[in-house]
């Protein structure tokens, strides 16, 4: 059944709820229902269940999105673990000893992208560097929009993060489409210059952060902040979840770097080992290893063991007990739970715009109204 201009009222509906409401999980159900409802000939009933069996379901069952909502909970543990463990607390204290101006404070933050490379940066760098810029007046829009180019973009330019992962898949099934015997990953790694999203959108940063040109609602507040201390705005929409009283949590503990070193290094030795075992290291060499490797699963494995030597040391530092380490996990996995509903349901409206062929009807839309050449 070809649907028309009808396929692309659903993600329409979903974006422009989204932009209206700021209400990203609300919008994509009701975007989806649209769809489903549509589907199921215009009865919203029907549309409601066909949404789960048809869409939620078979989307989670699917072994690499199975294995993305893993990754994304295991480090959803590992952050929250981190900080709650101390490790942030004593980087921060370590680094504000060194870093004493505003522009060293942005500059840490961007360096420190390239450390944490590895560990998803999106979601671990802002916990990390979050003392450090408060202590020195950074305003917290300033360091989201810092985490937000050092997280996203750089991060696609990693071979070992979901990133990479997710994009090799892709032009895996592409080549195999065209039956090109290419290997995927190195078609990545060839690319990585190529991706000049996000190379232009980490040199503009720096750019910003070297010569503080911030401009309209930046600089409003940046000047904000150090005019008065104020880091956060009255529109402002905080990611508190992670939030934590640290000067009672931590009065009296002897935290050190160790509880900051050893679960990063615990985590980098974890993926590479699990790199070469999944890739045959072996057979394949080191390279074929990379290859080949199941990168997904390699930095979920790190994400979990890395929390438990946060875990044990949080523990020898009288943060919280021992009995309580798999609790402290359970929290951090908990308070991340919006992020796979977010990825569910945008996989899920991706598979309604397949069924109802948007890409079919955008083609045609084209083709339709395409000057062609004399």
């Amino acid at each position: 059944m070809e649907y028309g201009i009808l396929t692309i009222v659903p993600p329409l509906v979903a974006i422009g709820l989204a932009l209206i409401t700021k209400q990203t999980i609300l919008s994509l159900v009701v975007g989806l229902w649209v769809g489903t409802t549509i589907l199921s000939g215009w009865n919203p009933l029907a549309g409601l269940p066909m949404m789960i069996s048809d869409f939620f379901i078979p989307n989670i069952a699917s072994a690499g999105n199975a294995g993305t909502l893993m990754l994304i909970t295991a480090c959803g543990g590992f952050v929250y673990m981190f900080k709650v463990s101390g490790a942030s607390r004593a980087f921060g204290e370590l680094v504000t000893k060194k870093v004493k101006t505003r522009m060293q404070a942005q500059l840490i933050t961007y360096l420190s992208a390239f450390a944490f490379i590895f560990t998803e940066p999106t979601l671990t760098l802002g916990s990390i560097m979050r003392p450090i810029t408060e202590k020195l007046k950074v305003s917290r829009v300033k360091l989201a929009y810092i985490c937000d180019v050092m997280g996203c973009p750089f991060a696609t330019l990693s071979p070992i993060t979901s990133y990479s992962s997710y994009a090799t898949s892709l032009i895996a099934a592409a080549f195999a489409a065209l039956a090109i015997t290419d290997n995927p990953w190195l078609t990545f790694v060839k690319a990585i210059p190529f991706n000049f999203y996000a190379i232009f959108g980490m040199l503009a940063l720096l750019f910003v952060i070297l010569t503080k040109l911030d401009i309209g609602p930046m600089y409003a507040a940046e000047k904000r902040a150090i005019e008065t201390g104020e880091l956060i705005g009255e529109n402002d929409v905080l990611m508190t979840k992670y939030d934590l009283d640290e000067d009672e949590l931590f009065a009296g503990k002897k935290i050190t770097m160790m509880n900051f070193v050893l679960p990063l290094v615990t985590l980098f030795a974890v993926l590479l080992v699990m790199i070469m075992w999944t890739g045959d290291a072996g057979t394949n060499g080191i390279g074929g290893a990379f290859r080949n490797a199941n990168i997904v699963l390699s930095i979920t494995l790190g994400f979990f063991i890395a929390s438990v030597a946060a875990g044990l040391l949080g523990a020898r530092s009288g943060i919280f007990g021992y009995r309580s380490i798999v609790e402290q996990f359970t929290k951090g996995v908990a308070l991340n739970t919006d992020i796979p509903v977010i990825l569910v349901l945008a996989w899920s409206i991706g598979s309604l715009t397949g069924v109802m062929d948007l890409k079919g009807y955008l083609i045609h839309l084209v083709e339709a109204n395409s000057i062609a050449p004399d």
